[in-house]
């Protein structure tokens, strides 16, 4: 009766990932493509499946092209200061917006996901490692932001010698991802990457 039940369980597991992903995805596409469709309708004379969505896709391709313009940055500044302003909204806009921004890390922003005692010296607390080398008495340091869960746009900057940091085999993006999931969607095995 055990092994029944771990296979019963097992199977859930395995396929309620895909089923909630494709769901998601389907419900996404089907309210994204609903947008334009009664446009789509008047002008075609009938429905068309998918023309709404691919229209939408095109629109924030080109408005991802544009955004580096002056007036585009001066728009997408005046939205944020206004949004960062409201009570309700302030949280959900700053938690969605740094969890945009902390999904597609440059080089200029996280380098190696490391693992460093945080807040005392019985616990480690997984952080990012964002420069080296940072001089103070003649000792370097190296910076590392460790975010808070779940929101990750919040967390302490912490300064320590590369002796006491642990860096993972980790990329920084499973890094976020374990951030971003309390912990459930951390690798089972943390294993360290090799100098």
């Amino acid at each position: 009766m055990g092994k029944i039940k771990n296979s019963l369980l097992t199977g859930v597991g395995a396929l309620l990932p895909i089923f909630l992903t494709v769901y998601v995805v389907v419900r996404l596409f089907n309210m994204v493509d609903s947008w334009l469709q009664v446009y789509i309708e008047r002008f075609f004379g009938q429905e068309i499946l998918g023309l709404g969505f691919l229209v939408i896709l095109v629109l924030v391709f080109f408005l991802g092209s544009v955004t580096n313009t002056y007036i585009v940055k001066k728009l997408t500044n005046s939205i944020d200061w206004i949004f960062s302003r409201i009570p309700f909204i302030k949280s959900v806009y700053t938690t969605i917006r740094g969890i945009v921004s902390l999904s597609k890390p440059n080089e200029n922003s996280f380098k190696d996901v490391v693992l460093v005692e945080f807040p005392n010296k019985d616990t480690k607390s997984i952080g990012f490692i964002t420069k080296h080398n940072i001089m103070r008495n003649g000792s370097a340091l190296t910076s590392v932001f460790i975010p808070t869960t779940p929101n990750p746009t919040n967390g302490f900057l912490v300064y320590v010698k590369k002796e006491q940091i642990e860096v993972l085999d980790m990329s920084v993006e499973d890094g976020i991802k374990a951030v971003i999931s309390l912990g459930s969607l951390t690798p089972q095995t943390l294993e360290l990457k090799n100098k």
